[in-house]
């Protein structure tokens, strides 16, 4: 259970002070959903942060679903552009729910307060800079009415839209069904994830793991512990579209590649942890400390951090020595901050800007 102030007054609608951090803004009736009114199948939790210019977008893709048996939980992460005046601009609407804080705290606490305020059936994420496609809910509710209930979740590609361009195409993406642990270890290098806001997830999978409070970001990787004990199903329509944008390219990779060790360390601590699954969580394990060696010395520049990568890649997987990347970051580890950043600068002017096989017209 997750409780985050006085929930009691949040369930009531009311707008209210809670310590100090934290303000509702909801409907005004005395209870969360009064005898005339059917609990929601679906709940959207949006977590928002400093993104006013995508956010109205964002809540409106969730008012423009097919599928209209739903609440919208948002929960604002201490904003300090004009996120809260767009928010406000919602209040008095009885299917959306506001939580507005004033300090900035962990996405996976603020996504389990959403979770914990909400009342679906069914639990979708939402950030505030991306937006859901028209149809999102209603296959995926239709595929959970045909399925059993052990599986957990239904999920499907997305679209990446580069801001500054224009471009639209489809991410790679993982597209197994069943039971889907392993293809999640197996698929990870191939860098095919299943995308972290495309999923429809049963409540009972956030019961059993809710995210991490003490990792800051879990994002999809909340699927590797939820194809643990369920399964899940495959839809091959797009569903979704994430920005991509300056504010979210390329940030804190050295951080990130730690958090993600950190959450391979609990990952493999827990108790529904399949045993057969531990010689493939190693070689995956290896390959991340090769790509946190790579980007070590592509992106952070800190060479004696890649070196480190790469001796742990080649310990948790031998057959890491023989990889090309291991080969040639073992050379340009050698070089000093300052050499490899002169030689990141040239290869970043000499290098040919990437396309997109999978390009989407609209």
């Amino acid at each position: 259970m997750f409780l985050v102030g006085d929930f009691a007054r949040l369930i009531t609608g009311e707008i209210v002070a809670c310590g100090s951090s934290t303000r509702f803004l909801s409907h005004t009736t005395s209870e969360p959903y009064p005898g005339h009114i059917t609990v929601p199948r679906v709940s959207i939790c949006l977590l928002s942060y400093n993104q006013a210019e995508f956010l109205r977008d964002s809540i409106e893709s969730v008012v423009a679903q097919t599928f209209t048996d739903w609440e919208l939980i948002v929960v604002d992460n201490g904003s300090t552009d004009e996120s809260e005046e767009i928010l406000n601009s919602y209040e008095g609407r009885s299917e959306i729910r506001v939580i507005l804080h004033e300090k900035n705290d962990a996405p996976t606490k603020r996504l389990n307060e959403a979770i914990a305020a909400s009342s679906g059936e069914f639990i979708s994420v939402l950030y505030s800079d991306d937006f859901y496609l028209p149809d999102k809910l209603r296959l995926q509710v239709e595929a959970f009415d045909k399925l059993p209930s052990d599986y957990g979740v239904v999920y499907s590609p997305g679209e990446r839209l580069d801001v500054d361009t224009g471009e639209r195409w489809i991410d790679a993406t993982l597209t197994a069904e069943g039971p889907i642990f392993d293809n999640l270890l197996t698929e990870f290098s191939a860098r095919r994830p299943i995308n972290p806001i495309s999923p429809l997830i049963r409540r009972e999978c956030f019961e059993r793991h809710p995210f991490y409070e003490d990792i800051f970001v879990e994002g999809e990787l909340i699927f590797f512990r939820i194809a643990m004990t369920h399964q899940f199903h495959f839809i091959p329509q797009p569903t979704v579209v994430m920005r991509d944008h300056p504010h979210n390219r390329g940030r804190a990779v050295k951080r990130n590649v730690e958090t993600l060790l950190i959450f391979l360390d609990k990952l493999e601590s827990e108790r529904d942890f399949p045993e057969s699954s531990r010689g493939s969580f190693r070689i995956m394990r290896g390959d991340v400390y090769r790509f946190g060696m790579w980007w070590g010395i592509r992106t952070v520049n800190d060479p004696a951090w890649a070196r480190e990568m790469l001796i742990k890649a080649v310990k948790f997987d031998k057959r890491q020595v023989l990889h090309p990347k291991i080969i040639l970051g073992l050379g340009l580890s050698m070089l000093s901050a300052s050499q490899l950043r002169r030689l990141n600068q040239l290869a970043a002017m000499i290098r040919p800007s990437r396309g997109h096989s999978n390009h989407v017209e609209h």
